[in-house]
């Protein structure tokens, strides 16, 4: 699976359908308030927390919430300097 590493985004986030697809649990949040870039509000509906690999490490398993407003994947910034990773994989 491909995913955008948003530097600009406080939050990891997974689309409710590609959560589905990789049979995801999704367990309920009551997750950020989050604005898009056009400053509409990104619906939140859930959460994900799932050990995540890149490349060949595991990672800790972090918060991923869940929207139907999405359609991909986006790693926030943070996300991977808490792994220790943002110079490289």
């Amino acid at each position: 699976m491909s995913a955008l590493v948003d530097t600009g985004s406080y939050i990891t986030v997974v689309g409710t359908e590609l959560a589905k697809k990789m049979r995801w649990q999704i367990y309920p949040t009551k997750g950020p308030r989050v604005l898009t870039t056009s400053g509409e509000l990104l619906l939140i509906t859930g959460e994900v927390r799932k050990p995540l690999f890149v490349g060949s490490r595991s990672l800790d398993a972090v918060p991923v919430y869940v929207s139907p407003d999405y359609d991909g994947f986006i790693l926030c910034i943070d996300w991977m300097k808490k792994q220790d990773i943002e110079n490289g994989i």
